[in-house]
């Protein structure tokens, strides 16, 4: 089974523990490495699709208006369609 990691805290860890070789940087080293077929998942609610916060039997749910008919998900699901809400700061 495939694992994947963060290739930061794989630097950083290399580097603590003093891994050395001959031919490469730790950094080289990572960015050599092909990286996995992934992408990060949004889950509804931080996604900009849900419309609405209600709550149903204590847990949040959310409607998404991002599918042909809007449907009400629970805040830690996820879909194809996410796409992560822009936060203000």
């Amino acid at each position: 089974m495939a694992k994947y990691i963060n290739a930061d805290i794989l630097k950083e860890e290399m580097i603590r523990y003093g891994w050395k070789h001959p031919d490469s940087t730790v950094q080289e080293f990572i960015e050599d490495i092909h990286p996995a077929g992934v992408v990060e998942i949004v889950n509804c609610e931080d996604c900009m699709y849900a419309a609405e916060e209600n709550e149903f039997l204590g847990q949040k749910i959310y409607l998404c208006t991002g599918l042909t008919n809007p449907n009400y998900c629970l805040g830690s699901f996820f879909c194809s369609m996410g796409k992560r809400r822009e936060i203000d700061e």
